[in-house]
């Protein structure tokens, strides 16, 4: 008897603290979805200003239990505890995965489009990454993905599976701005990819 009732004093006790850190865990969510999309936006703006071929990498917090999803071009919609938060990105279209909880998200902008991708996950997230983890195969033969998910490179046919373009100082392949930037003049760069001038598509400098 003795036993019960102190087990019912020690609901008592604990039901208002459980409910008050539930109360807690909601808004701090609510706070991390709403400084993540600002953050995002901050350093969309700053790409478009940078212009064609600029990245960075920023360091978000979304709900563990998040569903998040990039609908209508630039919407970016997180579903979590029953809640929906939408907000509209500054750019005319965005593309890629963000996951749920915290993530380093790279942002890359082609001079359309604004790209999320998570190096890591296993996921190879075009154009910013080359390959992902075990995803070597992306790389062309016997080729490592690196710790950035860029493919490794001794010169500028080793990247032939990616962008055509090797950073000889870093033995990386990486992605060009302009025509000047590939092997040569038979190529055009191409949404940071040197692609053969006779190559369907069009470049974004000639």
């Amino acid at each position: 008897m003795e036993l019960i009732i102190i087990s019912g004093v020690v609901l008592l006790v604990l039901l208002p603290f459980l409910f008050f850190l539930w109360n807690q865990l909601t808004e701090y969510n609510d706070v991390n979805v709403v400084v993540a999309m600002e953050i995002l936006k901050e350093h969309i703006q700053l790409l478009k200003s940078l212009g064609p071929g600029s990245a960075n990498q920023v360091f978000i917090g979304l709900p563990p239990s998040a569903n998040v999803t990039v609908t209508n071009q630039n919407v970016i919609t997180v579903d979590y505890n029953g809640k929906k938060y939408a907000d509209v990105m500054p750019a005319k279209n965005i593309a890629g995965i963000l996951h749920a909880g915290f993530q380093n998200v790279d942002l890359y902008f082609d001079g359309r489009t604004i790209y999320f991708s998570s190096c890591g996950d296993g996921i190879v997230e075009k154009p910013r990454e080359q390959c992902d983890k075990l995803e070597v195969g992306a790389c062309g033969g016997p080729l490592q993905c690196t710790s950035d998910c860029r493919c490794a490179c001794n010169n500028n046919d080793d990247c032939s599976n990616t962008t055509y373009l090797c950073d000889m100082q870093h033995h990386t392949c990486i992605w060009c701005t302009k025509k000047s930037d590939c092997p040569s003049d038979d190529f055009a760069c191409n949404s940071g990819v040197c692609v053969k001038s006779d190559s369907k598509g069009s470049s974004t400098e000639t």
